[in-house]
Protein backbone atom coordinates (compact mmCIF):
# COMPACT_ATOMS: atom_id res chain seq x y z
CA UNK A 1 0.00 0.00 0.00
CA UNK A 2 2.78 2.13 0.66
CA UNK A 3 4.65 1.43 -2.55
CA UNK A 4 1.10 2.65 -4.45
CA UNK A 5 1.28 5.66 -2.11
CA UNK A 6 4.57 6.80 -2.85
CA UNK A 7 4.26 5.56 -6.69
CA UNK A 8 0.89 8.05 -7.17
CA UNK A 9 2.34 10.67 -5.09
CA UNK A 10 5.36 10.60 -7.57
CA UNK A 11 3.17 10.16 -10.59
CA UNK A 12 0.71 13.49 -9.48
CA UNK A 13 4.07 15.49 -8.88
CA UNK A 14 5.64 14.44 -12.59
CA UNK A 15 1.59 15.82 -14.03
CA UNK A 16 1.82 18.74 -11.65
CA UNK A 17 5.10 19.43 -13.40
CA UNK A 18 4.35 18.95 -17.16
CA UNK A 19 1.04 21.41 -16.16
CA UNK A 20 3.32 24.00 -14.64
CA UNK A 21 5.49 23.98 -18.24
CA UNK A 22 2.62 23.61 -19.88
CA UNK A 23 0.72 27.03 -18.86
CA UNK A 24 0.49 30.61 -18.31
CA UNK A 25 -1.81 33.09 -18.03
CA UNK A 26 -2.96 32.70 -21.47
CA UNK A 27 -2.61 29.16 -22.37
CA UNK A 28 0.35 29.63 -23.87
CA UNK A 29 3.59 28.17 -22.96
CA UNK A 30 6.16 31.26 -22.07
CA UNK A 31 9.24 30.11 -23.92
CA UNK A 32 11.96 32.88 -23.21
CA UNK A 33 14.73 33.69 -25.83
CA UNK A 34 18.09 35.88 -24.97
CA UNK A 35 19.99 36.31 -27.88
CA UNK A 36 23.59 38.32 -26.95
CA UNK A 37 23.85 40.41 -30.20
CA UNK A 38 22.55 40.82 -33.88
CA UNK A 39 24.74 38.97 -36.45
CA UNK A 40 24.15 36.59 -39.03
CA UNK A 41 25.07 33.31 -37.73
CA UNK A 42 22.96 34.06 -34.14
CA UNK A 43 20.55 35.20 -35.65
CA UNK A 44 20.38 31.70 -38.00
CA UNK A 45 20.22 29.78 -35.09
CA UNK A 46 17.51 31.85 -33.51
CA UNK A 47 15.41 30.85 -36.35
CA UNK A 48 16.61 27.45 -36.92
CA UNK A 49 15.02 26.79 -33.08
CA UNK A 50 11.83 28.68 -33.45
CA UNK A 51 10.84 26.99 -37.48
CA UNK A 52 11.88 23.26 -35.04
CA UNK A 53 9.27 24.41 -32.64
CA UNK A 54 6.76 25.26 -35.32
CA UNK A 55 7.51 22.15 -37.05
CA UNK A 56 6.63 19.90 -34.41
CA UNK A 57 3.87 21.97 -33.47
CA UNK A 58 4.82 24.70 -31.21
CA UNK A 59 3.68 28.09 -32.93
CA UNK A 60 4.34 31.48 -31.61
CA UNK A 61 1.31 33.30 -31.28
CA UNK A 62 -0.97 29.62 -31.21
CA UNK A 63 0.10 27.87 -28.53
CA UNK A 64 3.08 28.69 -26.94
CA UNK A 65 4.29 32.68 -26.58
CA UNK A 66 8.20 33.38 -27.77
CA UNK A 67 9.83 36.57 -25.58
CA UNK A 68 12.73 37.62 -27.43
CA UNK A 69 15.35 39.66 -25.84
CA UNK A 70 18.55 40.87 -27.78
CA UNK A 71 21.13 43.25 -24.73
CA UNK A 72 23.33 43.91 -28.42
CA UNK A 73 26.31 42.84 -26.09
CA UNK A 74 25.39 45.23 -23.38
CA UNK A 75 26.32 43.43 -19.70
CA UNK A 76 24.08 45.56 -17.39
CA UNK A 77 20.92 45.32 -19.77
CA UNK A 78 21.70 41.84 -20.65
CA UNK A 79 21.38 40.85 -16.75
CA UNK A 80 18.03 42.59 -16.67
CA UNK A 81 16.46 40.75 -19.17
CA UNK A 82 17.42 37.60 -17.58
CA UNK A 83 16.27 38.66 -14.43
CA UNK A 84 12.77 39.31 -16.25
CA UNK A 85 13.25 35.30 -18.42
CA UNK A 86 14.15 33.21 -15.59
CA UNK A 87 10.47 34.47 -14.20
CA UNK A 88 8.40 34.83 -16.28
CA UNK A 89 9.78 31.72 -18.61
CA UNK A 90 9.05 28.38 -18.56
CA UNK A 91 11.84 27.16 -20.80
CA UNK A 92 14.46 29.42 -21.99
CA UNK A 93 16.68 29.70 -24.92
CA UNK A 94 19.91 31.41 -24.88
CA UNK A 95 22.56 31.99 -27.39
CA UNK A 96 26.17 32.10 -27.05
CA UNK A 97 28.38 31.74 -23.94
CA UNK A 98 27.41 35.35 -22.41
CA UNK A 99 24.15 35.45 -22.43
CA UNK A 100 23.79 31.23 -21.43
CA UNK A 101 25.83 32.14 -18.05
CA UNK A 102 24.06 34.95 -17.68
CA UNK A 103 20.92 33.31 -17.49
CA UNK A 104 22.05 30.02 -15.45
CA UNK A 105 23.62 32.59 -12.86
CA UNK A 106 19.38 33.76 -12.65
CA UNK A 107 18.32 30.53 -12.19
CA UNK A 108 21.00 30.02 -9.05
CA UNK A 109 19.88 33.08 -7.93
CA UNK A 110 15.65 32.96 -8.31
CA UNK A 111 16.12 29.15 -7.32
CA UNK A 112 14.59 27.66 -10.78
CA UNK A 113 14.64 24.90 -11.97
CA UNK A 114 13.43 25.49 -15.71
CA UNK A 115 14.49 23.83 -18.83
CA UNK A 116 17.49 25.87 -20.01
CA UNK A 117 18.84 25.04 -23.39
CA UNK A 118 21.85 26.89 -25.64
CA UNK A 119 23.03 26.76 -28.88
CA UNK A 120 26.30 28.48 -30.58
CA UNK A 121 28.51 27.69 -26.81
CA UNK A 122 31.90 26.85 -27.59
CA UNK A 123 32.91 25.36 -24.45
CA UNK A 124 29.95 24.45 -21.75
CA UNK A 125 31.94 22.41 -19.96
CA UNK A 126 34.29 25.70 -19.35
CA UNK A 127 31.72 27.77 -19.23
CA UNK A 128 30.68 25.72 -16.63
CA UNK A 129 27.23 25.47 -18.07
CA UNK A 130 27.25 21.69 -17.82
CA UNK A 131 29.57 18.86 -16.46
CA UNK A 132 29.91 16.72 -19.20
CA UNK A 133 28.91 16.37 -22.67
CA UNK A 134 27.04 13.09 -21.88
CA UNK A 135 25.70 13.82 -18.86
CA UNK A 136 25.19 17.48 -18.29
CA UNK A 137 23.62 16.98 -14.67
CA UNK A 138 21.50 20.27 -14.52
CA UNK A 139 18.83 21.18 -16.22
CA UNK A 140 20.71 22.90 -18.55
CA UNK A 141 22.05 21.68 -21.97
CA UNK A 142 21.49 22.57 -25.87
CA UNK A 143 24.22 22.22 -28.91
CA UNK A 144 27.90 23.34 -29.02
CA UNK A 145 29.32 25.84 -32.25
CA UNK A 146 32.88 24.56 -31.23
CA UNK A 147 34.75 24.93 -35.22
CA UNK A 148 36.95 22.39 -36.88
CA UNK A 149 39.54 25.08 -36.12
CA UNK A 150 42.18 22.37 -37.48
CA UNK A 151 40.69 22.12 -40.73
CA UNK A 152 40.19 25.92 -40.81
CA UNK A 153 44.02 26.51 -40.88
CA UNK A 154 44.68 23.61 -43.10
CA UNK A 155 42.83 26.85 -45.60
CA UNK A 156 45.94 29.10 -45.00
CA UNK A 157 48.00 27.75 -47.95
CA UNK A 158 44.68 27.69 -50.29
CA UNK A 159 44.67 31.39 -50.36
CA UNK A 160 48.63 32.21 -49.21
CA UNK A 161 50.70 29.18 -50.39
CA UNK A 162 53.89 30.53 -49.33
CA UNK A 163 53.00 31.58 -45.84
CA UNK A 164 55.22 31.34 -42.49
CA UNK A 165 53.72 33.86 -40.27
CA UNK A 166 49.84 33.54 -39.38
CA UNK A 167 48.01 36.47 -37.42
CA UNK A 168 44.90 35.52 -34.73
CA UNK A 169 42.80 37.93 -33.48
CA UNK A 170 39.86 37.56 -31.79
CA UNK A 171 37.78 39.49 -28.55
CA UNK A 172 39.64 39.41 -25.17
CA UNK A 173 36.72 39.09 -23.18
CA UNK A 174 34.81 36.36 -25.78
CA UNK A 175 35.84 33.20 -23.81
CA UNK A 176 34.81 30.87 -26.85
CA UNK A 177 36.89 33.08 -29.05
CA UNK A 178 40.15 32.20 -26.43
CA UNK A 179 39.72 28.62 -26.92
CA UNK A 180 39.42 28.56 -30.43
CA UNK A 181 42.23 30.93 -30.86
CA UNK A 182 44.64 28.45 -28.67
CA UNK A 183 43.53 25.38 -30.84
CA UNK A 184 44.39 27.69 -33.93
CA UNK A 185 47.87 28.77 -32.69
CA UNK A 186 48.51 25.01 -32.10
CA UNK A 187 47.63 23.82 -35.29
CA UNK A 188 49.13 26.95 -36.83
CA UNK A 189 53.01 25.65 -35.36
CA UNK A 190 51.85 22.21 -36.27
CA UNK A 191 52.32 23.29 -40.02
CA UNK A 192 55.45 24.90 -39.36
CA UNK A 193 54.51 28.66 -39.33
CA UNK A 194 54.17 30.84 -36.53
CA UNK A 195 51.42 32.17 -34.85
CA UNK A 196 50.91 35.98 -33.90
CA UNK A 197 47.83 36.88 -31.46
CA UNK A 198 46.27 40.17 -30.88
CA UNK A 199 43.17 41.33 -29.35
CA UNK A 200 40.51 43.73 -28.97
CA UNK A 201 38.60 45.05 -26.30
CA UNK A 202 35.68 46.72 -28.15
CA UNK A 203 34.79 47.03 -32.07
CA UNK A 204 36.61 50.65 -32.45
CA UNK A 205 40.25 48.88 -32.10
CA UNK A 206 39.52 46.69 -34.86
CA UNK A 207 41.13 48.19 -37.74
CA UNK A 208 43.99 49.35 -35.88
CA UNK A 209 44.71 46.06 -34.70
CA UNK A 210 44.22 44.32 -38.31
CA UNK A 211 46.92 46.81 -39.40
CA UNK A 212 49.34 46.17 -37.07
CA UNK A 213 49.03 42.67 -37.79
CA UNK A 214 49.56 43.51 -41.40
CA UNK A 215 52.30 45.96 -41.26
CA UNK A 216 54.20 45.48 -37.74
CA UNK A 217 53.83 41.79 -37.58
CA UNK A 218 54.32 41.23 -41.51
CA UNK A 219 51.38 38.23 -41.38
CA UNK A 220 50.44 36.35 -44.55
CA UNK A 221 46.96 35.61 -43.34
CA UNK A 222 44.95 36.47 -40.79
CA UNK A 223 42.49 34.10 -39.09
CA UNK A 224 39.18 34.73 -37.03
CA UNK A 225 37.41 32.36 -34.74
CA UNK A 226 33.51 32.88 -34.35
CA UNK A 227 33.95 35.89 -32.54
CA UNK A 228 30.52 37.22 -31.87
CA UNK A 229 32.46 41.03 -31.69
CA UNK A 230 34.40 40.48 -34.91
CA UNK A 231 31.40 38.98 -36.70
CA UNK A 232 29.02 41.86 -36.53
CA UNK A 233 32.08 43.83 -37.51
CA UNK A 234 33.58 41.80 -40.79
CA UNK A 235 33.66 44.78 -42.90
CA UNK A 236 35.67 46.85 -40.92
CA UNK A 237 38.05 43.70 -41.02
CA UNK A 238 37.57 43.76 -44.91
CA UNK A 239 38.69 47.67 -44.78
CA UNK A 240 41.89 47.12 -43.39
CA UNK A 241 43.06 43.30 -45.00
CA UNK A 242 42.09 44.51 -48.63
CA UNK A 243 43.14 47.97 -50.23
CA UNK A 244 44.82 49.22 -53.14
CA UNK A 245 48.39 48.01 -51.28
CA UNK A 246 47.13 45.72 -48.71
CA UNK A 247 45.88 42.11 -49.57
CA UNK A 248 45.77 39.58 -46.84
CA UNK A 249 43.38 37.11 -47.04
CA UNK A 250 40.99 36.28 -43.70
CA UNK A 251 40.35 32.85 -42.81
CA UNK A 252 37.19 32.44 -40.88
CA UNK A 253 35.26 30.63 -38.13
CA UNK A 254 32.13 30.72 -40.05
CA UNK A 255 29.99 31.26 -42.85
CA UNK A 256 28.16 34.85 -42.41
CA UNK A 257 31.47 36.21 -41.36
CA UNK A 258 33.12 35.22 -45.17
CA UNK A 259 29.75 36.96 -46.45
CA UNK A 260 30.40 40.16 -44.97
CA UNK A 261 34.27 40.49 -45.82
CA UNK A 262 36.07 37.64 -44.78
CA UNK A 263 37.80 35.30 -47.46
CA UNK A 264 37.20 31.66 -46.60
CA UNK A 265 35.73 29.22 -44.32
CA UNK A 266 35.46 25.63 -43.24
CA UNK A 267 32.24 25.77 -40.59
CA UNK A 268 28.89 25.43 -39.51
CA UNK A 269 25.82 25.52 -40.37
CA UNK A 270 24.20 27.47 -37.62
CA UNK A 271 20.80 27.32 -38.60
CA UNK A 272 21.02 23.75 -38.16
CA UNK A 273 22.61 23.87 -35.02
CA UNK A 274 19.70 25.98 -33.65
CA UNK A 275 16.85 23.18 -35.31
CA UNK A 276 18.93 20.78 -33.38
CA UNK A 277 18.33 22.86 -29.89
CA UNK A 278 14.83 23.04 -31.08
CA UNK A 279 14.44 19.66 -31.57
CA UNK A 280 15.97 19.34 -27.56
CA UNK A 281 13.18 21.23 -26.88
CA UNK A 282 10.46 19.76 -28.18
CA UNK A 283 11.13 16.36 -26.30
CA UNK A 284 11.46 18.72 -23.01
CA UNK A 285 7.89 20.37 -23.98
CA UNK A 286 6.26 16.81 -25.11
CA UNK A 287 7.71 15.27 -21.67
CA UNK A 288 9.73 12.64 -23.28
CA UNK A 289 13.05 13.98 -22.04
CA UNK A 290 14.76 16.55 -19.31
CA UNK A 291 17.01 18.60 -20.01
CA UNK A 292 19.91 16.95 -17.99
CA UNK A 293 19.23 13.62 -19.53
CA UNK A 294 19.87 15.32 -23.28
CA UNK A 295 23.44 15.60 -24.22
CA UNK A 296 24.73 17.95 -25.23
CA UNK A 297 25.19 18.27 -29.62
CA UNK A 298 27.53 19.84 -32.20
CA UNK A 299 26.94 21.41 -35.59
CA UNK A 300 27.24 19.51 -38.79
CA UNK A 301 30.54 20.84 -40.98
CA UNK A 302 28.62 22.65 -44.32
CA UNK A 303 32.21 22.44 -46.40
CA UNK A 304 34.24 24.89 -47.79
CA UNK A 305 32.61 28.06 -48.19
CA UNK A 306 34.78 31.21 -50.51
CA UNK A 307 33.79 34.81 -50.89
CA UNK A 308 34.58 35.36 -54.42
CA UNK A 309 33.99 38.86 -54.22
CA UNK A 310 36.89 39.07 -51.83
CA UNK A 311 38.67 36.50 -54.12
CA UNK A 312 38.97 38.34 -57.39
CA UNK A 313 39.72 42.12 -54.91
CA UNK A 314 42.73 39.75 -53.45
CA UNK A 315 43.77 38.39 -56.48
CA UNK A 316 43.64 34.41 -55.54
CA UNK A 317 43.00 31.54 -57.14
CA UNK A 318 41.81 28.75 -55.07
CA UNK A 319 43.54 25.43 -55.95
CA UNK A 320 41.58 22.47 -57.59
CA UNK A 321 42.29 20.12 -54.76
CA UNK A 322 39.73 22.03 -52.84
CA UNK A 323 36.49 19.72 -52.74
CA UNK A 324 33.03 20.87 -51.68
CA UNK A 325 33.58 24.08 -52.13
CA UNK A 326 31.01 26.66 -52.55
CA UNK A 327 30.59 30.63 -52.88
CA UNK A 328 29.22 33.62 -51.18
CA UNK A 329 29.48 37.39 -52.18
CA UNK A 330 29.76 41.02 -50.51
CA UNK A 331 26.59 42.50 -50.09
CA UNK A 332 25.09 44.39 -52.77
CA UNK A 333 25.04 48.38 -52.05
Amino acid sequence: MKKITKLCSALLIALLGIFALASCDDGKIQIGILQLTSHPALDKANEGFVQALADNGYVNGENIKINQQNPQTDASTMAAMATTLVSKSKLILTIATDASVAVASELDIQKKDIPLLFTAVTEPISARLVNSYEAPGKNITGTSDMNPVADQIGLVKAVAPNATKVGILYTASEDNSQIQAEIAKSAIETANMTAVIKTITDATQIEATVRALINTEKVDCIYIPTDNMLAANMPQVYAATCTNTVKIPVVCGEESMVSQGGTITYGIDYYNLGYKTGLMAVKILNGEKTANELPVEFGDPTGTIANSDVLTALGITLPDTLTNLSYVELPKE
